[in-house]
């Protein structure tokens, strides 16, 4: 598992290529995992490791997506700055 090798970057890119960074559904899935699965269990531990870095998670992927270089908002004139 990506989040267990500690490998955001990866991590970031396969839930985003996925759809999964913003899909509200796979966060209360994993939220519903973790309530069902017992103390203890390695999957339920990488799983509470994992929901709070949700929003750097998105964080990260806005800023990759951003062209490189880029400042300020998109629409925004350079007189604007």
């Amino acid at each position: 598992m990506l989040w267990e090798k500690g490998d955001l970057e990866n991590l970031q890119r396969f839930l985003a290529e996925e759809g999964l960074l913003n899909a509200e559904r796979f966060w209360r899935a994993a939220q519903a995992l973790v309530s069902v699965l017992p103390d203890g269990d390695e999957e339920r531990k990488l799983l509470e490791q994992l929901m709070p870095s949700r929003e750097g998670l998105l964080r990260r992927e806005s800023q990759r997506a951003a062209p490189r270089g880029q400042k300020g908002l998109p629409f925004e004139e350079e007189g604007d700055r």
